[in-house]
């Protein structure tokens, strides 16, 4: 769930800038999310967290 989610970000020190919900179904939600993150290792821990959750199917970093 997105609380979830948020959650496991604050909870790791980041924060959510925006959030958009590109695609909803009745049991899928395909989100993008901006994460302020201090360098590349925190990006790695917030990604990491959010891949071992069992409500996340993916997770990939954007670039631009």
């Amino acid at each position: 769930s997105l609380g979830d989610l948020s959650t496991m970000i604050a909870k790791n020190d980041g924060n959510i800038s925006n959030l958009k919900i590109i695609n909803r179904s009745t049991d899928f939600f395909d989100m993008l999310i901006d994460v302020e993150v201090r360098d590349v290792k925190h990006l790695t821990d917030i990604i990491a967290a959010l891949r071992a959750s069992p409500t996340v199917n993916s997770v990939e970093r954007a670039k631009g």
